[in-house]
């Protein structure tokens, strides 16, 4: 029952293990928590392969949802970024940035988290940033030498609120990020981004940086349903860079390489998670549909492949 609604998929390998992160949730009582999928080479048996893996704790800064998990496994370190809210000492729709470890059985949360939005004096950040109202989807992945994060921030410093991708490096590997910076900002004149970016997922390929993001059609409001309606009800689109820092969005032909168009997306597509598989580009991301004649929402899990795109 905890997972019949699926979103934020986010797929990584370890070994000849595959893993598929996800924000899961029942219907009836709505509260995220991250479960996976496993699967070693070509079994598949999905009824003993789902594990639970990070879910929100009474009291603590992660007390209610948690939702877009990033994963990067390796022999020295397999650890998931997550974004979680329920900070009392914030409004219950700012997110927060997290990370948890995992040594194969256990999982070990991090207690403060990895990048923290500012205080709050009452409704009001008490310093202003680009995602002084909340971090969500994280991306994290090794840039040389360096752990760099993308991820989307929400900024209503202005009105109406939006969403924004940003960028940040880590100093100690990981553990902490300090606020980035704007990288991506959703266009003026394009319908699908009148809400901002965000959702990104980024790849360096043939010489250059490639991101997918959600573009955020439903402008977000200060509401923990309101963040998710946003964040869900998007489309996907595509950037590419020369530096991993300035982005050039969009195609010759198209404002969106995957749209709200199929029996399973028809409200939206977000979140998605690329990877490669040999000279293959592939993807999972997150569908939203409302079943005709119940007006009821569903969020599941979708798999795309891509060709290259330069705008």
């Amino acid at each position: 029952a905890g997972r019949r609604w699926k979103r934020d998929p986010h797929y990584v390998k370890d070994g000849t293990t595959e893993y598929v992160f996800m924000a899961t949730s029942d219907y009836a009582t709505e509260q995220w928590s991250v479960s996976y999928f496993a699967q070693q080479g070509s079994a598949v048996t999905p009824t003993s392969q789902w594990r639970a893996a990070i879910a929100g704790k009474a009291g603590t800064w992660y007390g209610t949802d948690i939702t877009a998990p990033s994963a990067r496994f390796s022999a020295a370190d397999k650890s998931v970024w997550f974004a979680a809210n329920g900070d009392a000492t914030r409004p219950d729709y700012v997110f927060q940035i997290g990370r948890a470890t995992f040594d194969g059985t256990n999982w070990t949360i991090s207690q403060t988290p990895a990048l923290a939005a500012p205080t709050f004096s009452g409704a009001t950040p008490t310093t202003a940033r680009p995602d002084a109202y909340g971090a969500t989807d994280p991306w994290v992945m090794t840039d040389g030498n360096n752990t760099t994060m993308y991820y989307a921030g929400l900024d209503c410093a202005a009105t109406p609120c939006k969403f924004q991708i940003l960028r940040s490096v880590s100093t100690d590997g990981g553990q902490t990020f300090p606020p980035g910076s704007v990288v991506l900002t959703g266009r003026s004149g394009v319908p699908d981004e009148t809400g901002g970016v965000a959702g990104p997922s980024v790849l360096y390929r043939n010489g250059q940086w490639v991101m997918a993001y959600t573009a955020v059609k439903t402008v977000p409001t200060k509401s923990r349903d309101g963040i998710r309606q946003a964040l869900t009800s998007g489309a996907i689109g595509v950037a590419v860079s020369a530096d991993g820092i300035n982005w050039v969005p969009g195609t010759p032909t198209a404002t969106s390489a995957i749209t709200r168009i199929g029996s399973y997306r028809s409200e939206g597509a977000s979140s998605p998670c690329l990877y490669e598989e040999g000279n293959a580009v592939r993807s999972y991301f997150g569908g939203l549909v409302i079943e005709q004649g119940t007006g009821f929402n569903y969020f599941n899990v979708a798999t795309a492949d891509w060709t290259e795109i330069l705008p």
